[in-house]
């Protein structure tokens, strides 16, 4: 199973994410939030939360959810993948996340080195905070 049997789509609002999925999240946003949802067969697998910065010019990966039992199967990666396509049509000069593991599933190490695939760089002096630049300076 890999990442062409993923389908991932930009939806309206958090609240056509199954409460699956949303595992407790409110799904609040503002204006400029957005939600991409991963499908594995017809079934809703995973879910990324997004928004524009106060700025305007970047992009934060907010929360990225894949339900237990359809982890290592891509549907994160396919995720992670539709954001920045997303992010370079809307123009932003780049984007930028918290590698925050979600318990005690993977450590932070293994999370940053996982977003180090996509291009994500940890900023210096933050245990957390990482960026992938969009456009060349």
């Amino acid at each position: 199973m890999g990442d062409s049997e993923i389908e991932v789509v930009e939806i309206e609002h958090a609240g056509m994410v199954s409460s699956l999925l949303l595992r407790g999240h409110a799904g609040g946003g503002g204006p400029g939030t957005g939600y991409l949802l991963a499908r594995l067969r017809q079934r809703e697998v995973g879910v990324l939360m997004f928004f524009e910065t106060e700025s305007g010019c970047a992009c934060h990966l907010h929360e990225l959810f894949v339900a237990p039992r359809w982890r290592r199967r891509g549907a994160g990666g396919a995720l992670v993948r539709k954001a920045l396509e997303i992010s370079r049509e809307r123009g932003y000069s780049h984007v930028t996340l918290l590698a925050r593991p979600l318990g005690r599933i993977v450590s932070r190490t293994l999370l940053k080195r996982w977003y180090e695939q996509f291009g994500f760089e940890a900023l210096p002096g933050d245990a957390e905070e990482m960026k992938l630049e969009l456009r060349q300076k």
